[in-house]
Protein backbone atom coordinates (compact mmCIF):
# COMPACT_ATOMS: atom_id res chain seq x y z
CA UNK A 1 0.00 0.00 0.00
CA UNK A 2 1.55 3.35 -1.18
CA UNK A 3 0.38 6.81 1.02
CA UNK A 4 1.08 9.94 -0.21
CA UNK A 5 0.74 13.11 1.47
CA UNK A 6 1.24 16.82 0.14
CA UNK A 7 0.31 20.60 1.26
CA UNK A 8 -1.31 21.18 -1.89
CA UNK A 9 -1.50 24.94 -0.82
CA UNK A 10 -5.27 25.15 -2.55
CA UNK A 11 -7.26 24.28 -5.20
CA UNK A 12 -6.93 20.37 -5.36
CA UNK A 13 -9.60 20.33 -7.76
CA UNK A 14 -7.06 21.71 -10.92
CA UNK A 15 -3.71 19.84 -9.20
CA UNK A 16 -5.51 16.00 -8.16
CA UNK A 17 -5.13 14.09 -11.70
CA UNK A 18 -0.94 15.55 -11.98
CA UNK A 19 -0.80 14.19 -8.09
CA UNK A 20 -2.25 10.90 -9.18
CA UNK A 21 0.99 10.39 -11.17
CA UNK A 22 2.11 9.03 -7.79
CA UNK A 23 -0.27 6.34 -8.15
CA UNK A 24 -0.82 6.16 -4.32
CA UNK A 25 -3.68 4.08 -2.77
CA UNK A 26 -4.07 6.69 -0.25
CA UNK A 27 -3.52 10.47 -0.47
CA UNK A 28 -3.31 12.54 2.23
CA UNK A 29 -3.75 16.38 1.53
CA UNK A 30 -3.62 19.82 3.52
CA UNK A 31 -4.69 22.82 2.30
CA UNK A 32 -7.43 21.29 -0.07
CA UNK A 33 -11.18 22.16 -0.56
CA UNK A 34 -14.31 20.00 0.32
CA UNK A 35 -14.76 17.94 -2.13
CA UNK A 36 -18.69 17.59 -1.37
CA UNK A 37 -19.08 21.70 -1.80
CA UNK A 38 -16.92 21.78 -4.89
CA UNK A 39 -18.73 22.21 -8.18
CA UNK A 40 -15.71 20.29 -9.99
CA UNK A 41 -17.60 17.39 -10.93
CA UNK A 42 -14.19 15.20 -11.84
CA UNK A 43 -12.72 16.55 -8.36
CA UNK A 44 -16.05 15.11 -6.57
CA UNK A 45 -15.49 11.64 -8.64
CA UNK A 46 -11.87 11.73 -7.75
CA UNK A 47 -12.25 12.30 -4.62
CA UNK A 48 -15.76 9.89 -4.06
CA UNK A 49 -13.85 7.88 -1.11
CA UNK A 50 -12.58 10.33 1.22
CA UNK A 51 -13.08 12.26 4.17
CA UNK A 52 -12.62 16.03 4.85
CA UNK A 53 -12.51 18.62 7.70
CA UNK A 54 -11.96 21.98 7.83
CA UNK A 55 -13.20 25.86 8.45
CA UNK A 56 -14.25 26.82 5.38
CA UNK A 57 -15.44 25.06 2.00
CA UNK A 58 -12.10 26.11 0.52
CA UNK A 59 -9.24 25.56 3.06
CA UNK A 60 -8.83 21.66 4.85
CA UNK A 61 -7.45 17.99 5.37
CA UNK A 62 -8.63 15.37 3.54
CA UNK A 63 -8.21 11.50 3.12
CA UNK A 64 -8.74 10.18 -0.09
CA UNK A 65 -8.55 6.45 -1.25
CA UNK A 66 -8.20 5.72 -4.58
CA UNK A 67 -10.19 2.48 -4.63
CA UNK A 68 -14.27 2.73 -3.80
CA UNK A 69 -13.85 -0.34 -2.17
CA UNK A 70 -11.70 0.44 0.75
CA UNK A 71 -13.50 1.31 3.85
CA UNK A 72 -12.59 3.80 5.33
CA UNK A 73 -14.31 5.47 8.34
CA UNK A 74 -13.67 8.41 10.30
CA UNK A 75 -12.84 8.00 14.33
CA UNK A 76 -13.69 10.44 17.08
CA UNK A 77 -10.17 11.42 18.54
CA UNK A 78 -11.46 14.57 19.77
CA UNK A 79 -10.80 13.84 23.79
CA UNK A 80 -7.31 13.27 22.76
CA UNK A 81 -6.93 17.00 20.90
CA UNK A 82 -9.03 18.74 22.77
CA UNK A 83 -7.38 22.19 23.72
CA UNK A 84 -4.25 21.62 21.45
CA UNK A 85 -3.24 24.35 19.35
CA UNK A 86 -2.58 22.73 16.24
CA UNK A 87 -5.67 23.81 14.08
CA UNK A 88 -6.61 20.24 12.27
CA UNK A 89 -7.04 16.60 12.90
CA UNK A 90 -8.43 13.63 11.14
CA UNK A 91 -8.15 10.56 12.09
CA UNK A 92 -9.68 7.30 10.35
CA UNK A 93 -9.10 3.73 9.87
CA UNK A 94 -8.88 1.66 6.83
CA UNK A 95 -10.17 -1.45 6.11
CA UNK A 96 -10.35 -2.00 9.76
CA UNK A 97 -6.55 -2.71 9.99
CA UNK A 98 -4.85 1.10 9.45
CA UNK A 99 -5.11 4.09 11.30
CA UNK A 100 -4.54 7.57 9.49
CA UNK A 101 -3.70 10.92 11.63
CA UNK A 102 -4.07 13.89 8.73
CA UNK A 103 -2.60 16.86 10.66
CA UNK A 104 -2.50 20.21 9.30
CA UNK A 105 -0.62 22.67 11.71
CA UNK A 106 -1.87 25.87 10.06
CA UNK A 107 -0.56 28.74 12.32
CA UNK A 108 0.40 26.81 15.35
CA UNK A 109 2.62 28.19 17.85
CA UNK A 110 4.30 25.38 17.82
Amino acid sequence: MKITTWNCNGALRRKFEFLMQEEADIYVIQECEDPAQCKDKKYQEWASNSLWIGDSKNKGVGIFCMDIRTSLERLDWSNVFRGHPVKHFLAAIVDDRLQILCVWTHKSPL
